[in-house]
Parts: C-alpha cells; structure tokens; sequence
C-alpha cells in the first residue's frame, strides 16, 4: 500500500473512531452534569430549612412566601448555578417559583394549588432538561452520522483513486507498442523478449 493510500485510510479511520465516540461522549458528559447538580441540590436543603426558614410541613403565611421564595433563589445562584447541567432550565424554574409565590401572596391562588403549581414547576423543569439534553444527543447524532459519511466517503476516495491508477497503468500497457528484443546464445540458440 502505497504512502498516499495509507494517509487516506489512516484519517477515514479516525474519523470513524471519532463519530463512534461523540454521542458516547455527549451522554457521559450530560451524566456527570445532572449527577453533579443532584448532589448540589441535596447539599443546599439544609440551607433552605436553616436560612429561609422553609419546611415542606408547615406552611408559610401568604406575606412571608414571596421572601422565602426569593432566598430560595438566592441560594440556587449561589448554590446550585456553578453546577448546573442546563442553567436556562433553572433559571426559568425559579422565575415560575417566584411568581407562583407573588400570585399566592395576592391570595390569587389557593395553597393547595401553590403546591400543586410548584410541582408542575419542577416536573416541567426536569422535562425541559430531559428536552435539553435530547437534543444535544440528536446533534451529537447527527454529527456522528457526517463524521461516518465523510469517514466513508475518505475511504471510498482513497479506493478509488487506487482503482484509477491501476486502470490507467492498465491502459498505458495496452497501448504501448510492442516490442521484441531477441539475442542468441553461444550454442546458437535464439531467445527473444517481447514487451
């Protein structure tokens, strides 16, 4: 195998190795971040119960919901933001929390529905990183799947440009003309060449 066809092959085999572990990657990488976050959220409820004075027990009264709902905030960006897997999730989770809050304060909503409304908060928080982290592996997908084309099509080039030169020195011994050489031996024997 010639220099220039071990070069092709060489970088249509690294890019297979490279498409083959993108989306292994992503995955692995989407992982460590949501279990890093996890253990970040389990560290700051001690916090929560301690600094803005929050048990899931005991309710609040409407005038402290809001100031309980914003120290939760508070702590979430001191707390929890360094460690995020999808910040724009949280941050969104937290703004719906703290409105939830201000409609509960104003007596808008009853309390049975601010719980009701802070679980579907968290539920959709949780479904908007599943959607998140979706779509990174969609896009780590698709760039496996042109990393492959452009592996095959390398290898593929590389194949037949091989084929090429062995048609064109195929053709170049077709059209060559022939040849005989012939030369006789010391006992008189005629040996002749022809090429």
């Amino acid at each position: 195998m010639n220099r220039s066809k071990r070069l092709l092959f060489a970088i249509a085999a690294t890019a297979m190795l490279v498409a083959c572990s993108t989306q292994g990657k992503v995955y692995s990488q989407l992982a460590q971040s949501k279990k890093t976050e996890d253990a970040a959220w389990n560290r700051m409820f001690p916090l929560v119960q301690a600094e803005c004075g929050y048990s899931q027990k005991t309710r609040a009264k409407r005038s402290e919901v809001v100031q309980q709902s914003q120290c939760i905030t508070k702590l979430v960006n001191q707390h929890i933001m360094p460690y995020a897997a999808f910040p724009s999730a949280l941050v969104e989770m937290r703004a719906n929390s703290e409105a939830n809050a201000q409609r509960y304060a104003d007596g808008k909503i009853t309390g049975e529905q601010y719980d009701e409304y802070a679980d579907i908060n968290y539920e959709m928080y949780r479904n908007n990183q599943q959607a998140m982290a979706d779509s990174m592996m969609a896009t780590a997908a698709q760039k496996d799947q042109t990393m492959a084309i452009l592996a095959g099509g390398l290898a593929q080039g590389a194949s037949n440009a091989a084929e090429q030169r062995r048609e064109t020195y195929r053709q170049q011994q077709a059209n060559r003309p022939i040849q005989t050489n012939c030369s006789q031996d010391y006992f008189g024997n005629v040996h002749c060449t022809t090429y």
